[in-house]
């Protein structure tokens, strides 16, 4: 299974984020990463200039860094043709908004080769109001080897080093006041406590963990919950995970061939959604 791929678009101030030049697909992952000059996560949204409405972006989370400055949201939805028009505009971008107010400033991301899932990542969170030169630490533990990245912003706007083993996505003032950044995990299993260095201020930071398609899931810690990956079926039709995946053989008496297996042939189960199974 190939490990999911990430790449970032222009960053931008006045809550823009830019998709011109990403090679969007229908279906791929998009992540809005921004920094909003606000007192809550509320009624944060993401506009397409370019349909003049609501492009439909889901927010994961929204960290208030202190209570009169700032708050990192971060963002996410499948590409639809409405984002793959926008990424091939030269003109429009996706504007983040809040309370219908255009500010702060963000980035746009696109994920390749990632589950499709109702929920296709997890994510750890966490803000740090006192002035410290770390940002608080944050941590998951993965089934599947997974892309993790890291986003994080200092409300001080005090220099701000991605988390050792961290590609940099992009920044913002300077690569100072925020940053993104992502790493392949060599091997599935906890991250660790992921922090990044700063000069002083209070910090708003998020990790998230992105499995393959048709991976494991990925497990949140904190929550426990579980955030399946899809299992196909023949059919094409996800399957459901419940407490864990089940991983169906692939029973080719579905479109009617056989299976043989030396001088016999062999039948297989086939698991259903609901884990009950039946007899091809």
């Amino acid at each position: 299974m190939l490990i999911p791929t990430v790449m970032a678009g222009a960053k931008g101030f006045d809550g823009q984020a830019d998709p011109n030049g990403l090679p969007v697909e229908r279906g791929d992952i998009l992540i809005v990463f921004s920094v909003l000059y606000a007192t809550a996560a509320g009624d944060v949204e993401v506009w397409n200039q370019a349909i003049g409405g609501d492009a439909g972006f889901v927010l994961v989370s929204g960290l208030p860094v202190d209570d009169n400055q700032e708050t990192l949201a971060v963002l996410w939805k499948y590409a639809d043709d409405d984002d793959i028009a926008l990424s091939r505009d030269t003109v429009n971008s996706y504007v983040v908004r809040w309370n219908g107010v255009q500010n702060g400033h963000a980035m746009a991301a696109v994920i390749k080769n990632g589950p499709v899932d109702d929920y296709p990542f997890s994510v750890d969170t966490a803000v740090r109001i006192a002035n410290d030169t770390t940002t608080p630490g944050v941590s998951l533990i993965t089934t599947s080897p997974s892309l993790l990245i890291w986003a994080g912003t200092n409300s001080l706007y005090d220099a701000l080093t991605l988390p050792i083993g961290f590609d940099v996505l992009g920044g913002d003032h300077d690569g100072e006041e925020s940053q993104f950044g992502s790493m392949a995990q060599v091997a599935a299993g906890p991250t660790g406590s992921v922090s990044a260095s700063q000069d002083a201020g209070p910090s708003a930071v998020a990790l998230l963990a992105v499995p393959p398609a048709g991976g494991l899931s990925t497990v949140e810690t904190g929550t426990g919950r579980i955030t399946a990956a899809a299992v196909l079926s023949a059919s094409g039709s996800k399957q459901a995970a419940g407490a864990g995946l089940i991983t169906a053989t692939a029973a080719l008496a579905v479109s009617g061939s056989k299976q043989a297996a030396g001088a016999g042939r062999i039948t297989m189960a086939v698991a259903l959604a609901d884990g009950s199974g039946s007899v091809a």
